[in-house]
């Protein structure tokens, strides 16, 4: 499976000099990722915004950097959206990364996940699978994703949180290494962060 890529940060949108009243544009537009803020370019803040775009193809782990590219040509108008997306790559505000096929692991450890959004709780007909919403926008995810969902951001990254709830479950006698809860959260976290229903940082 090729990497699929997604947005890391919050936006803070556009900033207006206080001193420059009679300026109407921005100076920049803001994305926080961390402990960092960094100053981008309207076309580069758009770029950024579109990675949360085609939540299908998110949830099926095919939004990559061709894609991505293509929303912000066709959506946006953008009309040189590479240079944006290297930009972006190298600013650590998206990334490209293979979950199905590669071991989450080393990804988990240099990455935190925030809940940013609403769970709704589980479904009545499907009572494995939880809600989580913002605003209008939806998604599910089993129990386990839940969990790092929830509290991974409490350990410092989402492996340690992984970790933790590993061993959580194995006090209740529950066998459920930290590989398994990495794996489960690998499967939602391209919807999670495309409805912005959590936060992709990266560990300080």
């Amino acid at each position: 499976m090729a990497k699929i890529i997604m947005a890391v940060g919050r936006g803070r949108g556009p900033y207006y000099a206080p001193d420059k009243p009679e300026k109407k544009d921005p100076e920049y537009y803001e994305i926080v990722a961390g402990s960092q803020v960094g100053e981008f370019t309207y076309e580069q803040a758009t770029v950024w915004a579109a990675a949360h775009d085609r939540f299908d193809a998110q949830a099926r782990h095919e939004f990559n950097r061709e894609q991505l590219e293509k929303v912000a040509r066709e959506t946006y108008k953008i009309s040189n959206p590479g240079s944006a997306v290297d930009f972006l790559l190298s600013e650590g505000v998206l990334v490209e990364v293979d979950l199905e096929t590669e071991i989450p692991t080393e990804f988990f450890k240099r990455y935190r996940l925030i809940p940013t959004g609403t769970c709704a709780g589980n479904i009545p007909d499907r009572r494995d699978l939880y809600r989580l919403v913002v605003g209008e926008a939806s998604t599910v995810v089993n129990r386990q994703a839940l969990g790092i969902w929830t509290y991974s951001y409490l350990h410092g990254s989402i492996w340690e949180g992984c970790k933790s709830l590993s061993k959580a479950f194995r006090k209740r006698g529950k066998d459920a290494p930290p590989e398994a809860f990495a794996n489960e959260v690998a499967i939602f976290l391209p919807a999670i962060v495309a409805i912005e229903a959590g936060v992709v940082e990266p560990v300080a």
